[in-house]
């Protein structure tokens, strides 16, 4: 917390007490009127988004630096945030009218919709193995999921707005290959009629077109996190080292699914498994970001305490 007026850093963004209070007036209201949703304020592995729960077939979203949208019109800090234009441009699809790349849209039942309940029921039988390895091959190989995303101003809120808009459209169009500019601009129409709209989320309806920019990565690091922790549900992970030590490590350094191909590295337990934690783990100048490098070593400290003495 900031005392005396010293600013402080959360998550990485620095903050002023005056800031902090402000975002902590914010969360009060919100808990006032019942809008605060706790289960997005966790610990790090909860702070994971998730594409879907165990309960609903939606596309849901946890925001991973505890940012909130709803501050004070008034609120002259948030003003370069209020302003910015991310410059982002509709695009078109050729085969129709759709928002997301042709790789999202054409995934197999059920990684196109995010359904963990199904997900996770799914057998392990050669077959949706295979399907599963194509899968993360995709998200891995094709560059279209990988854009270069415009960075919001700081203090960052917008990150979180952008993924409030994200699961609505989840809700409206469970599927990737039923996303469409149509449904997206029916969304907006929907979202400008509220009886109060906050500045940041009049930002995202003003600017459309980054936040679903924004939603093509975030859909990457979701499916990818499903497909190893479905992976991980096995009796005997090793079984696929031949072939997702190489993609659990390339999906590490790519950050995406990364706490989740962490988990699976340190599940299979073999040594190409251990000497891929090994390489993840380097830090600094090693090939995985800082979290990440510290979520390997956290892996194996994890197995050194397991082995049998």
């Amino acid at each position: 917390m900031a005392k005396n007026g010293v600013d402080v850093k959360v998550a990485g963004q620095g903050l002023s007490a005056d800031q902090l209070g402000r975002m902590q007036r914010a969360i009060d209201e919100r808990t006032a009127n019942g809008t605060m949703d706790w289960s997005r304020m966790k610990d790090r592995t909860a702070q994971r988004r998730t594409w879907a729960s165990n309960e609903t077939n939606e596309w849901t979203t946890t925001t991973r630096r505890g940012r909130t949208a709803e501050m004070s019109e008034s609120d002259a800090e948030l003003s370069a945030e209020e302003m910015w234009d991310p410059q982002v441009a509709r695009w078109r699809d050729p085969e129709g009218d759709y928002v997301l790349p042709r790789a999202l849209r054409s995934l197999p039942q059920p990684w196109d919709e995010g359904d963990w309940g199904r997900i996770g029921g799914l057998p392990r039988t050669d077959e949706r193995v295979a399907e599963a390895r194509q899968v993360v091959t995709e998200l891995l190989e094709d560059l279209e999921l990988a854009p270069d995303v415009p960075q919001p101003p700081s203090p960052g809120l917008l990150w979180h707005v952008w993924e409030e808009f994200h699961q609505a459209v989840g809700e409206r169009m469970p599927r990737t290959s039923q996303v469409t500019w149509a449904g997206v601009d029916e969304l907006v129409r929907e979202w400008r009629g509220r009886e109060r709209l906050y500045p940041l989320q009049r930002h995202v309806v003003d600017h459309v077109e980054a936040a679903m920019f924004a939603m093509i990565p975030r859909l990457r690091d979701d499916i990818a996190d499903s497909v190893f922790r479905w992976l991980a549900l096995d009796s005997a992970p090793g079984r696929f080292a031949d072939w997702a030590v190489n993609a659990a490590e390339r999906c590490v350094i790519e950050d995406i699914g990364a706490d989740s191909a962490i988990e699976l590295l340190g599940a299979m337990g073999s040594p190409e498994a251990r000497a891929a934690l090994d390489r993840l783990s380097v830090k600094p100048d090693g090939p995985a970001s800082w979290d990440n490098a510290e979520a390997a070593q956290g892996r194996l400290f994890d197995l050194e305490t397991e082995r049998p003495q």
